[in-house]
C-alpha cells in the first residue's frame, strides 16, 4: 500500500490532469487513513471530473466523518466539531454525521442543538445509532427522564420500531417492566429479531426470575432473524460500527445500511 500511494502521488504529478491518477490517490489515501489527504485529492479527482459530483460530495462527507473522529480522539474538539458540521450540512440524512454530531454537540454542552440535529435526522432517516445518540446526548441522565425524552422521539415519527425498542431499553434501566414489554411486543410485532427476544427475556426474568417464561424467549432469539448490520457493499462482510473504509477489503465509502422498511 506504501508503494502504490507513492507511485499514486508521482503519477498525479506527472499527469496532474489526467482522471485516473486522481481518482487512485484519494482511495489511497483514504485506504491509509490520511482523511485530509485524501479530501484534497478527493477535490482534485472532482475537478478532473473522475468522479459524478453526487458520488464525490458522498464521499467528501465520509472523509469529514472520519476527520471529526481523528480530530476529537486527538484532543481538537473545535476542528472535530466544525468537520462533522460540514459532514452532517453536506447530508442531514447520514446517519454516521448526525449522531457524531450530536455527541459532539453535547460534550460541548449544547444538549439543546445537539437533539436538533437529531430530531431533522431521525425524520429523515431512523436508525438504531441515531437512538443511541439521542440518549446519550440528553443534559439530563436520569432513568425516568430518558424514559420520558424516548417518548418525545417516538412522538416525531410514530410507529419506529428503532424507537419502540429504545424506548423500551431506557424503561428497562428505569426498571419500568410494564412499560418496556409494552414496547418491546410492539417491535416484536413487526420486527421479531434476536435482540427483542433478549430484551423480553431481560423483562422476564426481572419480573420472574429464570423461568419457563425467561427460557422461552430465550429459546426463540436463538431461531430468530439477525438484527441488521452495517455491510460492505463491495465485499458483503458485516461491521457493528460504520467506517469511511472497509478494513476486509478497503473499499472507500462502501459500507452502507441495509434497508429494513421499518
Amino acid at each position: 500500500r506504501a508503494a502504490a500511494l507513492d507511485h499514486a502521488r508521482r503519477a498525479l504529478e506527472l499527469r496532474p490532469k489526467a482522471d485516473w491518477p486522481a481518482k487512485a490517490l484519494a482511495e489511497l489515501e483514504a485506504g491509509g487513513g490520511n482523511w485530509l489527504e485524501a479530501d484534497a485529492a478527493l477535490a482534485k479527482a472532482q475537478k478532473v471530473k473522475a468522479l459524478p459530483k453526487e458520488d464525490a460530495g458522498h464521499r467528501r462527507a465520509a472523509l469529514l466523518i472520519e476527520e471529526a473522529r481523528q480530530a476529537h480522539s486527538t484532543g481538537r474538539p473545535d476542528s472535530a466539531l466544525q468537520a462533522a458540521q460540514a459532514a452532517f450540512d453536506m447530508d442531514p440524512a447520514r446517519v454516521p454525521a448526525a449522531s457524531l454530531l450530536a455527541r459532539l454537540l453535547a460534550k460541548a454542552g449544547k444538549h439543546a442543538k445537539a437533539t436538533k440535529v437529531l430530531e431533522q435526522a431521525w425524520r429523515l432517516s431512523p436508525h438504531p445509532d441515531l437512538a443511541r445518540a439521542w440518549g446519550e446526548s440528553a443534559a439530563d441522565q436520569n432513568p425516568l427522564s430518558l424514559v420520558k425524552r424516548y417518548e418525545a422521539l417516538l412522538a416525531l415519527k410514530p410507529g419506529q420500531t428503532d424507537a419502540h425498542f429504545a424506548l423500551a431499553e431506557a424503561a428497562i434501566a428505569a426498571k419500568l417492566w410494564g412499560v418496556a414489554r409494552s414496547h418491546l411486543e410492539k417491535v416484536r410485532e413487526r420486527a421479531p429479531t434476536t435482540r427483542v427476544y433478549r430484551r423480553l427475556a431481560d423483562v422476564a426474568r426481572a419480573e420472574k426470575g429464570e423461568g419457563p417464561e425467561t427460557q422461552g424467549f430465550l429459546n426463540q432469539a436463538m431461531s430468530a432473524a439477525t438484527d441488521p448490520r452495517w455491510r460492505c457493499t463491495s465485499c458483503g462482510t458485516s461491521h457493528s460500527d460504520w467506517h469511511a473504509v472497509c478494513d476486509e477489503c478497503g473499499g472507500v465509502d462502501t459500507i452502507t445500511w441495509p434497508k429494513t422498511g421499518r
